[in-house]
């Protein structure tokens, strides 16, 4: 009795550990991918935001089959241009396109680069919606 009891402890609390990680790991990652969406919150900042959900959500994004992911990548394009860094926000939005293609997320992707296209804070260096048009 006091074997299967111990081979119990032994399967339940490595399960307990990796299941709180994995949530530790959503949350911080889902909470970070919401304020790099606010527009309200400084640019700067912002792309802090954006980074820790993109790093955080890395493990997620290897499962990710939906496309969620490209859409933390599209917010941190628009972040870059907002910054004047046309080099990474061209990066980034080359790989948000690339991990919505075919995905209803897509659409979502292309309605908010087009949306902050016409946002004046945007950079007006980078034309997104061109690349945008380009890729489709």
């Amino acid at each position: 009795m006091q074997d299967s009891m111990r081979l119990g402890k032994r399967v339940f609390y490595p399960f307990v550990a990796l299941f709180l990680l994995f949530w530790c790991v959503t949350i911080t990652a889902g909470l970070a991918g919401g304020a790099c969406r606010q527009a309200a919150i400084e640019t700067a900042k912002r792309l802090i935001y954006c980074n820790l959900s993109i790093t955080v959500g890395a493990p997620i994004r290897a499962i990710d089959v939906a496309g969620r992911g490209g859409l933390v990548y599209g917010e941190r394009a628009l972040v870059h241009a907002m910054l004047g860094d046309d080099l990474a926000a061209r990066a980034d939005l080359g790989r948000a396109l690339y991990l919505t293609e075919g995905t209803s997320f897509r659409d979502n992707l292309v309605r908010r680069i087009a949306a902050a296209r016409n946002d004046p804070e945007m950079h007006p260096a980078l034309d997104l919606l061109g690349l945008l048009q380009e890729s489709n």
